[in-house]
């Protein structure tokens, strides 16, 4: 029937002219087409069957009847082991050697591993490492030997020693020729300094033995109607190590809050200090503990103030002293206020 339709479109092709040859053109790439489309087909199928029986291998692991059938390389490949071939697996890793007749796979290994050490920075042996971490390094205090790294109870105990020290310096060094106007600490060791002497040697013999006990000193530039004799000076006294003894054990109980306050208030054995300004503490509460702040104030002169201080650095009143201002009140007047701290728990 085919054959006969070919032979009528010959016909027709002969008596309608050229045009004909166009339909049968069509006809040859329509065929053409519709192979490659099953051809495509085909291999479609093809290649989803394979990845389903690699997914099934990799699942389900190989089949018994496929058992030494396919290779190594391409079980390897596929990430599926043979169970009939895990010793001739071996042998073959084994027989891939380099030319210095280590394995290949021996040989990745160590090259990993270095790698691995190199980008930690570090190729320390493990029994090093062991050797080197003790127990006792967790439990070891950190080192605080500066002031900013103090505990509160460690700022008092140092507080205490520098703002004696300070009146203790002043007193050896200033000579009676010499009066100042301002005295005053903060802590840890800062102080300023104004006054004026008889003549201008005593001035310049007087900031020198300042800058000498310093560790950070200097002078101010003076205006230009400033007498000769000015003294103004500021800096840092040189810092004395903590002492560890000097230390309280624990913070004042807010029951004895007043006790410690009479306690500092008994070093008076002169009577003549009278602190003033304990009624109205500043209190800020840090959840653990509270911080008590006074500021008292006293008319006593300098030695009376000199030997106060100086017991009160000898006791174990757990009160610091934060700031203190020595003010020339009159000739023979001096006074003093101080900003005292106080760490208190219940």
């Amino acid at each position: 029937m085919i054959r006969m339709n070919l032979i009528e479109a010959a016909n027709r092709a002969n008596s309608l002219g050229s045009s004909a040859q166009v339909s049968f053109a069509s006809v040859d790439v329509t065929s053409r087409r519709s192979k490659q489309h099953v051809a495509l087909s085909i291999l479609l199928v093809v290649v989803l069957g394979f990845v389903g029986m690699i997914s099934f291998f990799v699942l389900a692991g190989l089949p018994k009847p496929l058992e030494g059938v396919i290779p190594v390389p391409i079980l390897s490949a596929l990430g599926v082991e043979d169970p009939s071939r895990e010793g001739l697996s071996t042998d073959f890793a084994a027989a891939r050697t380099t030319s210095a007749g280590g394995s290949i796979q021996s040989q990745h290994a160590a090259d990993a591993a270095a790698a691995l050490l190199a980008a930690a920075g570090s190729q320390i042996p493990l029994e090093r490492v062991a050797s080197d971490v003790r127990p006792e390094q967790f439990m070891k205090e950190s080192k605080r030997d500066v002031y900013a790294s103090f505990l509160p109870l460690e700022q008092i105990a140092y507080q205490k020693a520098m703002a004696s020290q300070i009146l203790v310096f002043i007193n050896a060094v200033t000579p009676d020729n010499v009066n100042f106007a301002d005295l005053i600490y903060q802590a840890p060791n800062f102080y300023y300094i104004h006054g004026v002497a008889e003549n201008p040697l005593l001035q310049r013999g007087y900031l020198e033995r300042l800058r000498l006990a310093s560790a950070n000193f200097k002078t101010p530039p003076l205006p230009e109607n400033a007498p000769a004799t000015d003294i103004t000076a500021y800096g840092e006294m040189t810092a004395t190590r903590l002492d560890p003894n000097s230390v309280a054990k624990s913070f004042v109980k807010e029951s004895d809050v007043a006790l410690e306050v009479n306690a500092l208030r008994a070093l008076d054995i002169s009577g003549k200090v009278n602190l003033v300004g304990f009624d109205h503490p500043s209190v800020e509460d840090f959840g653990v503990y509270k911080r008590y702040t006074y500021r008292v104030t006293s008319n006593a002169d300098f030695q009376v103030m000199l030997h106060f201080m100086d017991a009160y650095q000898k006791s174990p009143v757990r009160i610091g002293v934060q700031k203190m201002e020595m003010r020339a009140a009159n000739k023979d007047a001096l006074a003093t206020m101080m900003k005292l701290v106080m760490y208190v728990t219940r």
